[in-house]
């Protein structure tokens, strides 16, 4: 009986420690695993210069919406960032649904966000945190009629910026 009291009492340690993951999508899973998880995923092969590869899928789901395109960033071979983009129109059932799996999220803001034409809307972002990983949802990722939800692991940001940056630094040798 013990035994159950202890494993009960760690097991929301032991949930947050392992990286979040999406249907059969899991961060830090390497591609070769990603590839057998889902057969119909078309990759770019690298190393490209913010990533070691990048792969997609043209057709998937989240809450019963359909996902207009699913990315998967992939550096040092581990599936590092799973960005899936939707209709604005599903943020809300998208966003209830990741609370109802994840439980309450951590951190919930509304910022303004202007588009191109001066048109202002209140954008909301929405994140979950692990240990290792976190879920962001943001409303107008990049253009009014769409969203982002990303699953992310927490030291692929860092790795993306070192990348752009040596990308960047060498680009003055390409002219």
């Amino acid at each position: 009986m013990k035994g159950w009291a202890l494993l009960l009492a760690v097991w929301p340690a032991i949930a947050l420690a392992e990286p979040f993951s999406f249907k059969e999508f899991k961060l830090d899973a390497t591609r070769e695993e990603m590839m057998a998880a889902r057969p119909g995923m078309r990759c770019q092969d690298g190393p490209l210069p913010v990533a070691d590869h990048t792969c997609s899928l043209v057709y998937e789901t989240i809450a019963g919406k359909e996902v207009q395109l699913l990315s998967v960033t992939f550096y040092d071979d581990h599936a590092s960032i799973i960005r899936l983009l939707i209709q604005h129109s599903d943020f809300n059932n998208v966003v209830d649904a990741l609370t109802e799996r994840y439980g309450k999220p951590h951190s919930s803001e509304t910022a303004q966000y202007a588009n191109q034409l001066g048109a202002k809307f209140d954008r909301r972002t929405v994140r979950w945190l692990g240990d290792r990983s976190r879920i962001e949802a943001r409303e107008y990722g990049g253009r009014i009629d769409r969203s982002v939800i990303e699953f992310i692991m927490n030291d692929s940001i860092e790795k993306f910026r070192v990348r752009r940056d040596r990308a960047r630094s060498g680009a003055a040798k390409d002219l």
